[in-house]
């Protein structure tokens, strides 16, 4: 098998030995100038951690290089400045709703793919935007024929403490395939027993 299909290739394999670097401050993206002949500009260009090329492009005239070049570097910088902004707009909003949260609050978590399950929470404790909670049981306040209302017994505690983040709608996630969201103190719809549990 051939030695480069072993080991993980770097940029260094892809950048032309006589290539110019174009590193603009403030764009996480660098550029690389070369020419294939004495009237073919071309350029390579890295966005971010990326070890393969984002972008690798021959051109008539190193006018329309740089002009391609700078198009790429522009939204490269718009992209991760809003990024930056939704990821501070989230931890704002995480920290916002945290501040909401008290011990003995309650959370539903509905989930379900055929049917439909609603699990309880309490929180029991609380560290800025860390929680610990427990699962706590549930009582049918009513039924209509195939649906149960649940309501938390919140004085049935399941199983162990978990510790949890409060995410952006003051809840959190449970696993992989549900998430617990502030109950609102109204009944819970889940399938009833005998229509799919």
């Amino acid at each position: 098998m051939n030695t480069l299909l072993k080991r993980e290739l770097t940029r260094d394999f892809y950048i032309p030995s006589n290539a110019t670097t174009v590193s603009p401050e403030g764009v996480n993206a660098v550029a690389y100038y070369y020419d294939l002949d004495s009237s073919t500009p071309a350029a390579i260009i890295f966005i971010g951690k990326s070890k393969k090329p984002s972008k690798h492009l021959c051109f008539r005239t190193e006018e329309r290089r740089e002009e391609w070049t700078q198009d790429i570097f522009e939204n490269v910088k718009a992209n991760t400045e809003a990024k930056e902004a939704r990821a501070a707009k989230d931890k704002a909003a995480k920290a916002e709703a945290a501040d909401t949260v008290q011990v003995g609050d309650v959370f539903s978590s509905s989930w379900g793919y055929d049917q439909t399950n609603v699990d309880f929470y309490k929180c029991v404790a609380k560290r800025g935007q860390m929680l610990d909670v427990i699962k706590v049981g549930s009582l049918v306040d009513h039924s209509d024929q195939g649906s149960d209302y649940l309501l938390p017994d919140v004085a049935c505690e399941i199983g162990e403490v978990m510790t949890k983040r409060v995410n952006q709608h003051g809840g959190f996630k449970v696993e992989s395939f549900a998430n617990a969201y502030p109950f609102d103190g109204k009944p819970e719809y889940q399938t009833a027993w005998g229509y799919g549990h």
